[in-house]
């Protein structure tokens, strides 16, 4: 299995108009994205359960997800939280789950972040070790459910 290293193009596409595209943007967003998927590839050697930790706030994860490997931020993760209250984002796009990124500032600071981490890694463990892979089959649950109520 390969890890998703999908990067994001944003824009505004509406029918029978050409799409409004925001080059600028994602030149920030897609360097986010890689310098995770660089996280996420050396999190693929470590044991399960382990996390980057890249700040107080902000942790990075893999998981498989859709049948793919995906690489994961936990905002303001505490493990005393339950399932429910685990803020957790891919950093690829994917179906239902959107994550507002903010402006390029925010983008920025979060690259700075993920910058000094490759430089110093330091490394945290989530308990239990599959808790991450937990969450990331309750949103597949959760998918499968939603999917197979909507009238066809």
């Amino acid at each position: 299995m390969q890890m998703n290293k999908a990067l994001t193009t944003t824009g505004i596409y509406r029918p029978g108009q050409p799409p409004q595209l925001f080059p600028e943007y994602d030149a920030h967003l897609n360097r986010m994205q890689e310098l995770a998927f660089l996280i996420g590839d050396r999190l693929l050697s470590m044991p399960p359960g382990t996390l980057a930790s890249v700040s107080e706030t902000m942790k990075v994860g893999v998981v498989t997800l859709a049948d793919k490997i995906e690489t994961v931020m936990l905002e303001h993760y505490s493990p005393l939280q339950s399932d429910d209250e685990v803020q957790w984002f891919c950093f690829t796009k994917q179906k239902y789950q959107d994550c507002d990124w903010g402006g390029e500032e925010q983008i920025n600071e979060i690259i700075v972040q993920l910058e000094a981490w490759l430089a110093r890694p330091v490394f945290t463990e989530i308990q239990p070790a599959q808790r991450l892979q937990t969450l990331a089959k309750s949103l597949e649950d959760w998918i499968e459910n939603y999917e197979s109520s909507q009238p066809s």
